[in-house]
């Protein structure tokens, strides 16, 4: 009869040792999710082409999703040249991107045409409850760069063979600043004996007439600065 109090005794303290081990665990879950990191971040440097939208992404922690609605984010700014970030976070004042009471700032922050004057430093700040973290600080630079015409990067000059009747796909590469417009031509072997469609549907190269097709939209490639456009010729075309 001892031996069965002394057993029942064992599991009662047992399982008040589980249901403390289970609140801890649980207090420093709730404790994980509802405080932030509080660790400097890392300034990360970038150049980038005036007047050439960019972006920059605060990176909020997975934990904090459920709380978003909740969180007061800001960004801002602070002049500072390149090759000076580490003077400039110790000197110099912050000024608001963006940001009011109960209106914050969006995860990422877009400069539409930003110019030489807007490098510098740029973070972004989260309020919650009494904390305040810096997920993010960028150092950018804003550089004018020479508008210089397109280039073909590849599909100049390509011989593609194929069998009869199958499908022949030929693709142009191109770097641009900007969005270019590419267009196809077809050699003719014979030049119409009369043209009634548009002149500028037709060019002379190399003493030889070629006809515009309509066709081909340009995409843009995840590499930056490059588009992609590809001509299908299939036996009907």
């Amino acid at each position: 009869m001892l031996r069965a109090d002394s057993d029942a005794e064992c599991t009662k303290v047992l399982a008040l040792v589980i249901l403390n081990l289970c609140g801890i665990v649980i207090a420093q879950f709730d404790n994980y999710y509802n405080w932030p990191d509080t660790s400097p971040p890392v300034v990360k440097t970038e150049t980038r082409v005036a007047g050439k939208e960019t972006r920059l992404r605060c990176h909020i922690k997975e934990r904090f999703r459920h709380i978003q609605n909740g969180l007061n984010l800001t960004w801002e700014h602070k002049t500072c040249r390149a090759g000076y970030a580490g003077a400039c976070m110790e000197n110099g004042e912050w000024r608001p991107v963006c940001g009011a009471p109960g209106q914050p700032c969006p995860p990422i922050l877009t400069l539409v045409e930003p110019q030489t004057s807007d490098s510098g430093l740029y973070r972004c700040q989260i309020t919650l409850d009494t904390s305040v973290i810096t997920p993010n600080i960028y150092m950018l630079q804003f550089v004018e760069k020479r508008r210089e015409p397109p280039t073909i990067v590849d599909g100049m000059n390509n011989n593609l063979t194929v069998v009869a009747q199958m499908v022949a796909v030929l693709q142009c590469k191109v770097h641009s600043l900007v969005p270019p417009t590419v267009r196809w031509f077809r050699r003719l072997d014979s030049p119409p004996l009369s043209i009634r469609s548009p002149t500028h549907n037709f060019i002379q190269y190399l003493n030889s007439t070629y006809k515009l097709l309509n066709c081909c939209p340009v995409a843009a490639l995840s590499q930056r600065d490059l588009y992609l456009s590809k001509l299908v010729i299939s036996a009907s075309s």
